[in-house]
């Protein structure tokens, strides 16, 4: 890899989510291998979709099997437009069971891509760069968003406090 590449990877930002602590530790050290270094970690899927409203990332790598949310859970949530700019993130499964029903659900939710466990670094990469390359990556993230919209709120509160409104609406 060359070190461009390396450059690039170490600016994305990456969502793991896995309520095993031991899988997520393998991923990031496999991560890290890899190049990335901007890597959040949450125990739980509803973990991961409250920091994906209040983070901008560049792609999440959830686990299939979790309690209370699940990975096809999570998915549910995320790829439905009024999750908001986030339902378009790149999302890879992991799992320890890949079987064809699996991949197949999986894939039909929204995942972009689909490894198996226990994770290792070719497979992880190879599936981020496809994942990456689909075209999500770019998209407006709901932090953006929201920035924007406080910029806009500040502007209307200058404009209003210019006493300029009084004499627009008499």
């Amino acid at each position: 890899m060359s070190d461009h590449s390396n450059t690039a990877l170490r600016d994305l930002r990456l969502l793991i989510v896995d309520d095993n602590q031991y899988a997520r530790s393998l991923a990031i050290a496999n991560l890290k291998q890899i190049g990335f270094h901007n890597i959040d970690e949450a125990d739980s899927g509803a973990e991961a979709l409250l920091r994906l409203h209040s983070n901008a990332y560049d792609a999440l790598i959830v686990d299939w099997y979790m309690p209370e949310i699940s990975g096809a859970g999570m998915l549910g949530v995320i790829r439905d437009r009024r999750f908001g700019p986030a339902h378009t993130i790149p999302v890879i499964v992991m799992s320890a069971y890949r079987n064809r029903e699996n991949i197949e659900r999986a894939l039909h939710l929204g995942a972009d891509q689909v490894v198996a466990k226990p994770i290792n670094a070719t497979d992880l990469e190879t599936a981020l760069r496809q994942s990456l390359q689909s075209g999500r990556v770019g998209q407006q993230s709901m932090s953006d968003i929201l920035k924007k919209v406080r910029q806009e709120d500040d502007l209307d509160d200058r404009f209003m406090d210019d006493d300029l409104i009084d004499t627009a609406f008499i």
